[in-house]
């Protein structure tokens, strides 16, 4: 490309194919841009990788149909050739049964050249994520792989040391999102960022590598957040200021600073003399390879003050999944209103996090609670069990998300005084916590990256939820609002919630905010 690209318009395929090769979807659909109306199959099926490569996925697929429907016919009647067995199997691998599409594999195992036959046969295993497969007859009947596979099969795997190596021996030509990937996974999230940006100049179509660059920002960059909302719950009212700011001492290491403030407008539901909440924390949170690292520590001014300290570990521990242990004393405490200007907890918790797809994913949190008043009373204990499997019908905004999630409370609360939540209660021994329940609903939502991420355009976002719990009966929730960035660099949004059946009580549930979160970051412009 140094030496010869002034005559890459004289040879459009040739060049056409080097950009393909060297992950530039932006330079080879330039180049290959007369290939959508030429008659060779071939030609077609070129240009279609690279509309997918740029991120055209739809129209890719389209045209790949196309091809698919025509090429059936002439495979379905024995008079085809072997360009055109070829094509069949590069495109019928997205639509043909597993049966029809295996029985024309062994077919073309004496038709094609070996090395044509091996790699689409490698492409429709790692296609199926069949890697076990794959990793198989590499290591038993030495199958060679090509560098994408190999990074591929390296993911799978987690070997960190094979992604490393295969980082400084191939990244130019590795896929695009599978190196930003490695890179994240072996510590060099600045690297990461960076071949993101250049991926995102020569591939701009690409929402999943959007997507990817957008939660390593939000995962990996300094940022400060800011945000008022009124809210009400219950008979209660109240105006509420959130402050966060993080700042990295290391690529690996940061430290935050959290200040919430909620003014009570309007009591109800019981309470009395209660005055707000205060609550003040700094933390550490250090990175690893495999997981990160989060402590917490804070002071939760009630009724009375306390400090509190809350640990944080996540890990990968598989191919697609997290788990997340925490553990922490003396937390701030929301499950009522009491508890939430009066109590705080003890938590012990996992959670377990399993994406199936960039589209599918499901989410467990089982937790232990021991709950106090703030003068240290124990008022009883919990055990709540949340579970949630969410579908994205679509990645790229609109991203219509489909979930599917169910919750359940044990709650035990023992007899007699309460300790410093009687003060704010207009009744003397009040039930603190919660009724036991079992709830379970549905819910739609698109565009939440907009309130809550960073985007690059101002959209709205919506949720509606239908729930049914077996203690308040049927519950309902919607929320939205509008959100994107205004300098680039950051997110303002402003929205609503509200809910009736608010965590297994019967509260009904209103908030109405204004957020602005701004990243800085050293990368931005490259």
């Amino acid at each position: 490309v140094r030496k010869y690209s002034k005559y890459e318009n004289n040879l459009r395929k040739e060049f056409g194919f080097l950009y393909l090769f060297l992950q530039n979807g932006k330079k080879a659909l330039h180049l290959l841009s007369n290939l959508k109306s030429s008659k060779n199959l071939s030609d077609i099926v070129l240009y279609a990788d690279v509309l997918n490569l740029y991120g055209k996925f739809e129209e890719s697929l389209y045209l790949k149909y196309k091809i698919y429907k025509y090429l059936h016919k002439k495979i379905d009647s024995g008079n085809y050739t072997d360009e055109e067995l070829e094509n069949y199997l590069k495109v019928a691998m997205e639509f043909a049964s597993s049966r029809k599409f295996n029985e024309m594999l062994e077919i073309a195992k004496s038709k094609l050249h070996p090395d044509v036959y091996q790699d689409i046969y490698l492409s429709y295993q790692f296609m199926l994520e069949n890697q076990n497969k794959v990793e198989f007859l590499m290591k038993k009947h030495r199958y060679s792989l090509r560098p994408w596979m190999k990074l591929n099969l390296a993911l799978w795997m987690d070997d960190r040391y094979w992604q490393q190596k295969l980082l400084n021996d191939y990244i130019d030509v590795l896929p695009i999102r599978d190196r930003v990937e490695a890179l994240r996974r072996t510590g060099e999230i600045k690297k990461a960022m960076e071949y993101g940006y250049k991926g995102l100049e020569k591939n701009s179509d690409d929402y999943l590598l959007y997507k990817q660059q957008r939660d390593l920002i939000v995962e990996n960059v300094a940022k400060f957040e800011g945000k008022v909302s009124y809210t009400e719950r219950g008979n209660v009212s109240a105006v509420e200021e959130d402050i966060y700011l993080d700042k990295y001492l290391t690529e690996n290491v940061k430290v935050f600073v959290k200040y919430s403030n909620s003014d009570i407008q309007k009591l109800g539901s019981g309470l009395i003399n209660a005055n707000g909440r205060k609550d003040f924390s700094v933390g550490l949170q250090k990175t690893f390879d495999n997981g990160k690292l989060t402590i917490t520590i804070g002071v939760l001014d009630t009724v009375n003050s306390n400090p509190y300290i809350d640990i944080d570990y996540t890990r990968y521990i598989y191919n697609r999944m997290n788990l997340d242990s925490r553990i922490g004393f003396n937390l701030p405490a929301d499950d009522t209103l009491y508890l939430l200007y009066g109590g705080m907890k003890n938590r012990f918790g996992l959670s377990l996090t399993y994406n199936f797809s960039n589209r599918l994913s499901y989410y467990i949190n089982p937790s232990y609670n021991q709950y106090y008043s703030s003068d240290k009373v124990k008022i009883g204990t919990s055990f709540n069990l949340y579970q949630e499997l969410y579908y994205k019908l679509r990645v790229g905004y609109p991203d219509y998300t489909f979930r599917f999630y169910t919750s359940h409370g044990i709650y035990n609360e023992k007899d007699g005084y309460k300790g410093s939540i009687e003060k704010i209660s207009q009744y003397p021994n009040p039930k603190v916590l919660p009724n036991s329940y079992n709830q379970i609903g549905v819910g739609f939502l698109f565009g939440y990256e907009n309130d809550n991420s960073y985007v690059r355009v101002f959209r709205p976002f919506l949720s509606v939820d239908l729930s049914y719990n077996d203690v308040t009966g049927v519950g309902y929730g919607f929320g939205g609002g509008f959100g994107g960035t205004i300098f680039r660099q950051d997110n303002l949004s402003t929205g609503f919630n509200y809910f009736k059946g608010f965590r297994g009580t019967a509260d009904r549930y209103f908030n109405i905010y204004l957020k602005y979160r701004l990243y800085y970051w050293k990368y931005y412009n490259k």
